[in-house]
């Protein structure tokens, strides 16, 4: 097989890629899945260094990237710092959770109504000429449907605020509430 002159260069630049082993660019550490934590500029957080010895840093958010965190203290909102999500042990999220209250609240509605409900059957039931069974069934049962609805609605407008803790480095990723 013949290769002309002038294709030479470009068949040995060719063989040379292909024989050499694939050339990568800068390794960097792996980072931890951080688009879960839903930051937005103006939330409140709080840092816990690598360190033991580091202090706990109350911060707002400013910006976020793949692999960094921009925050600005509380006392110098005018500062702007960023450190690496790498060097980041703990990460506390200040969230107004309202979907969480509004379950806990339907959960706390259907007990308490639904046993009012329960206790005050027997008592009404002479005076809507019930039996006393079918009292407790009907005002246990409407008393379950308005606990679940009033509660939710009350969770979800009383949502409190509550800081979650994530962890970043170790790759756990447990969430817990304080």
């Amino acid at each position: 097989m013949r290769i002309e002159r002038m294709y030479r260069p470009f068949v040995l630049i060719l063989a040379a890629l292909v024989a050499c082993p694939q050339v990568q660019g800068p390794e960097f550490p792996e980072m931890p899945e951080v688009s879960g934590l839903g930051l937005e500029p103006g939330d409140r957080i709080r840092l816990h260094g690598p360190f033991e010895q580091d202090p706990l840093v109350s911060a707002r958010v400013v910006s976020t990237g793949p692999i960094y965190l921009g925050f600005s203290l509380d006392g110098r909102p005018d500062l702007v710092f960023t450190r690496a999500f790498a060097t980041i042990d703990t990460l506390d999220v200040r969230h107004r959770s309202r979907w969480y209250s509004a379950q806990e609240g339907a959960t706390w509605g259907l007990f308490l109504v639904t046993a009012a409900g329960m206790i005050a059957g027997p008592l009404l039931a002479p005076g809507r000429a019930m039996e006393t069974s079918t009292a407790i069934v009907a005002y246990g049962a409407g008393g379950a449907i308005l606990g679940i609805v009033s509660g939710a609605a009350a969770g979800a407008v009383i949502a409190p605020i509550r800081w979650y803790r994530y962890v970043i480095r170790g790759q756990t990723a447990a969430n817990s509430r304080d």
